[in-house]
């Protein structure tokens, strides 16, 4: 992890009382295949393991769901506390990628996911982001919906349906960006200058 945002990272992790590593209990993102049509994912992991992957299967989630049960003993506070670990790390990875590519941290909708936290009752929205001004990882409540009202479900139903199109669309697109300029760094030989 480098400099200011990697001890960042470290105390927000530590401070939601959790596992560092996020598992959320559904993800979405993208898949090896989805992201690497010109062997790029696969330069940037060798050179960058710690921004390349964060679970085993999905790869730089943009919208992350935690689902609590009161029947179970999970709470809606259990579930932001998980939500806001997961923020911060996938907030943490994709501005680690985004400075990677560019030399900088981009602005706080460079590294934005989003996250659903959902019980039997009712679900709530959150955007979770990386605010350079304060210098702290961020997660605010955008909406919430009551599970038991359709107009509401119908509302999330189609809420859910824009960020993914969000995530397969423009975030997909910068996201490649990013990549292709990390793996052509990558793939330019060092020039020495000759004597």
């Amino acid at each position: 992890m480098s400099g200011t945002r990697g001890q960042l990272l470290r105390e927000a992790l530590a401070a939601t009382g959790s596992p560092p590593t996020p598992k959320p209990d559904f993800a979405y993102g993208y898949t090896t295949s989805i992201l690497d049509t010109s062997d790029n994912y696969r330069r940037i992991v060798e050179r960058h393991p710690q921004v390349a992957r964060l679970s085993s299967d999905i790869l730089y989630p943009f919208f992350v769901v935690e689902w609590k049960a009161a029947r179970s003993g999970g709470t809606m506070c259990d579930a932001e506390t998980q939500a806001a670990r997961s923020g911060v790390a996938l907030v943490w990875a994709r501005g680690q990628l985004h400075h990677l590519a560019t030399g900088t941290y981009g602005e706080a909708v460079t590294s934005v996911c989003v996250s659903l936290t959902i019980d039997s009752n009712c679900a709530l929205l959150w955007v979770n982001w990386y605010d350079d001004r304060t210098q702290h990882y961020r997660m605010d409540k955008v909406a919430d919906y009551m599970l038991g009202r359709d107009r509401e479900v119908k509302e999330l139903i189609a809420t859910i349906s824009n960020i993914v199109e969000w995530g397969l669309e423009d975030r997909l697109r910068d996201l490649r960006n990013d990549m292709d300029k990390v793996a052509e760094g990558i793939q330019k030989p060092e020039v020495s200058e000759l004597n």
